[in-house]
């Protein structure tokens, strides 16, 4: 007999399978490695929403997925749509920094010719967050 068990980010490293029987009880223990990413690295894969310390105006949780059991989306509006991360200390010049996110532009219209005007922008600061620029390094996935 074998014994399949698929952890998530919510599920117990650790636990009891029990097997209900005709002829009693079977209890097979289990562990889990769970590791998301590598030591150093941080991930966000929207399980709680809004996540502690984001800053959110104008988006909402959703249980449709790109990566993880969980995404986030906003829908039409004239107004901005902000979804802000807590600092992410970027200052130690021996570490390698790489920021990626996934995102899936959706658009449907009831005319079927007119286009979205969709704009997806990484905003750096180095000040706190005083001011925001427009980072104009990353690529388009």
């Amino acid at each position: 007999m074998q014994l399949a068990y698929k952890a998530s980010l919510t599920s117990p490293t650790s636990g009891n399978a029990v097997i209900k029987t005709n002829g009693g009880d079977i209890t097979i223990p289990y562990t889990a490695t769970k590791e998301a990413v590598p030591a150093g690295y941080q991930l966000e894969l929207f399980e709680t929403f809004p996540p502690a310390g984001w800053d959110v105006k104008g988006w909402r949780s959703s249980s449709t997925a790109l990566e993880g059991d969980k995404s986030v989306y906003s829908s039409i509006d004239y107004d901005d749509m902000n979804l802000t991360s807590p600092r992410l200390d970027l200052s130690d010049p021996s570490a390698p920094h790489k920021v990626t996110f996934t995102y899936n532009n959706q658009f449907t219209s009831e005319e079927g010719n007119t286009v979205s005007d969709n704009e997806i922008s990484l905003l750096i600061s180095t000040d706190g967050g005083k001011n925001m620029e427009k980072n104009t390094g990353w690529k388009n996935r």
